[in-house]
């Protein structure tokens, strides 16, 4: 069935938290004029953290250029230089980045979802888990791969790859992993497991 979209707010915010339009516009049905401008910016202040096109097309889509219109998948197309289906993509994956939890729990501060009890206890679980990751860091990080038991696959690739220590191996993304010969999904888990052991993970970077 074809999605009827709405103007902003109620289109993307049913569309982000999967709640009927109705019921979204329930929340914001008793706010002022200023207080909707006010809630455009927060959104406006999460948008800006998307790529610039999906960013754009969610704008147009959901109303937030012009508030008296929607734009169709044809009219992003046109607007971007591309398919109306390549329109109706930027649409879905900026929605999708949308829903990214650090951008999804900015966003429900402005709706009924949100309950500061539950976010400061996140918020505390959060830092625990990242000072739990900056000790093992400290502790393991200038550990040799050389010194750590690999299978013969996964040590020529960090060999090859002049990756020395665990610190190294840390600050590569799985997908920065993947893109080296002979790294396929079983090295892959290797590592994750391996890392995992220490306290630690693939992708840090607020080393």
């Amino acid at each position: 069935m074809k999605i009827k979209y709405k103007l902003f707010p109620e289109g993307l915010f049913s569309e982000i938290f999967g709640e009927p339009v109705i019921v979204v516009a329930g929340w914001f049905k008793d706010k002022s004029p200023g207080e909707m401008l006010d809630l455009k910016a927060s959104v406006e202040s999460v948008l800006t953290t998307l790529p610039l096109r999906n960013a754009g097309a969610v704008r147009c889509r959901f109303g937030l250029i012009d508030a008296s219109s929607l734009s169709t998948y044809e009219d992003i197309g046109h607007q971007f230089g591309v398919t109306a289906e390549r329109g109706r993509q930027m649409v879905v994956k900026g929605l999708r980045l949308l829903r990214h939890p650090d951008r999804i729990r900015k966003l429900a501060k402005l709706t009924p979802y949100y309950d500061p009890a539950k976010e400061a206890q996140l918020l505390e679980k959060e830092e625990a888990a990242r000072k739990s990751v900056t000790n093992a860091f400290a502790t393991y990080g200038n550990l040799k791969n050389s010194d750590v038991e690999w299978s013969f696959r996964t040590r020529n690739v960090l060999d090859n790859h002049n990756i020395i220590t665990i610190g190294d191996l840390c600050q590569k993304t799985d997908a920065e992993m993947m893109k080296y010969r002979n790294f396929g999904r079983k090295s892959l888990l290797e590592v994750r497991e391996k890392l995992a052991g220490f306290g630690l993970r693939l992708g840090l970077v607020f080393i």
